[in-house]
């Protein structure tokens, strides 16, 4: 009897460089069975000038391609049955055939790594770290990290980077951000790549990690996240699943062509822990009751030893604490605070410079003339002098 079943050619075109990619593949190739007949190529890329002769004669694709002119006209060529794995369907405009993509829920995974960083602890900024621009998956993480802090009445910052990977205006950009940022603070990276640039950035800048900074990526790719220093947590999308499901939706295609594009979700799996995101809440905890504390009270007499009696921790520990995430002790911090205050009077009020010293607490104005201008760069009365000239309202 002659087989009735027409075998049906496959492109599956991705990029499986890396850990996500090397799932993907494996996800449909696990899928694909001998009872479908399907006659499978499989490519890493494609060249403008390879576009129209590798689609030639293709029944079906799969793929992660990213849609530019010479692909986009292929596709609109072949005209067959296509499901895009991760990428926008906006790159993909006025093609006919019937399409379908699937995604990781990316907007879902920036939710959990948000969520995540809660439950560590009590982080005073976040950080999120893209891919390059106009890739997808990594705006929709951003986007849902951005929006669970939201909800939290939080906020992050993210650099501006190039499409090159790791250069040095990138390296720079980024130690730049993270540098800046109050500590403890929480690191979120679209890729592990991304990542474990952080890592090593976070070390060239005495950034340590986690005590000062917590640092988490996306793929969970265990070459990468194994062997960073130290190594890296990752939350774990489900790629091999992603890739059965592309598998279930050309066949699906095949039988019945839908009239709209769907676009299919897949979750992810878990976060993988690892040192990268050690939990440090009692250290954190302590830190911020610290600085309440001393935002509160510096400017009326506050010691270091009342602070600590407050906490009910020595002043050796927190001195320890502090030095491990402000980078000074707890008489550097609450003298940075009432210096603070004098700065605030001076723009404020019309009081003399010996009426406010005296207000706070400074006993020995000379002293304090010293430390003032050691951390704001003049003397108070050029201080006050210089908001005058600046137009500062003083009242």
């Amino acid at each position: 009897m002659a087989n009735c079943f027409k075998v049906k050619r496959i492109l599956v075109l991705l990029h499986f460089g890396g850990a996500s990619g090397r799932d993907l593949l494996s996800g449909i190739l696990d899928a694909i069975t001998p009872k479908m007949h399907w006659h499978t190529r499989i490519m890493s890329g494609i060249g403008v000038g390879d576009a129209y002769r590798m689609l030639s004669g293709i029944d079906g694709i799969i793929t992660s391609e990213r849609g530019n002119d010479a692909f986009r006209a292929a596709l609109e060529r072949a005209n067959v049955p296509t499901v895009v794995i991760g990428q926008s369907e906006a790159d993909f405009p006025g093609i006919a055939a019937p399409m379908a993509f699937v995604h990781n829920d990316d907007i879902a995974i920036g939710h959990k790594a948000c969520h995540y960083f809660q439950s560590l602890g009590d982080f005073r900024s976040f950080i999120f770290l893209p891919a390059s621009k106009g890739t997808r998956w990594s705006e929709q993480r951003e986007t849902g990290f951005r929006d669970a802090l939201a909800d939290a009445g939080r906020d992050c910052r993210s650099p501006r980077l190039t499409d090159i990977e790791e250069c040095d205006e990138d390296n720079k950009r980024i130690q730049e951000i993270v540098c800046a940022a109050e500590k403890p603070c929480a690191i979120f990276a679209a890729w592990d790549g991304r990542a474990a640039q952080a890592l090593t950035i976070c070390a060239e800048s005495g950034i340590a990690v986690p005590e000062q900074a917590v640092v988490l990526g996306t793929d969970d790719d265990e070459l990468i996240c194994g062997h960073a220093n130290p190594p890296l947590s990752s939350i774990k999308p489900d790629h091999h699943k992603v890739g059965s499901m592309a598998v279930a939706e050309l066949r699906r295609l095949f039988k019945s062509p839908p009239k709209t594009r769907r676009i299919i979700l897949c979750p992810s799996k878990a976060i993988v822990e690892r040192e990268s995101t050690r939990p440090i809440p009692p250290l954190s905890q302590l830190v911020r009751r610290a600085l309440t504390i001393i935002r509160e009270q510096a400017a009326h007499g506050l010691t270091p030893s009342a602070v600590a009696d407050r906490l009910g921790v020595s002043r050796r520990l927190l001195d320890l604490r502090l030095r491990q995430t402000e980078n000074a002790t707890i008489h550097e911090l609450i003298v940075r605070a009432r210096l603070n205050a004098v700065a605030r009077e001076l723009r404020k009020s019309r009081l003399t410079i010996r009426s406010i010293a005296r207000n706070l607490g400074f006993g020995d104005i000379k002293w304090l003339e010293r430390q003032f201008k050691a951390r704001f760069g003049q003397s108070m009365t050029a201080y006050r002098a210089t908001l005058r000239h600046d137009g500062h309202r003083v009242v």
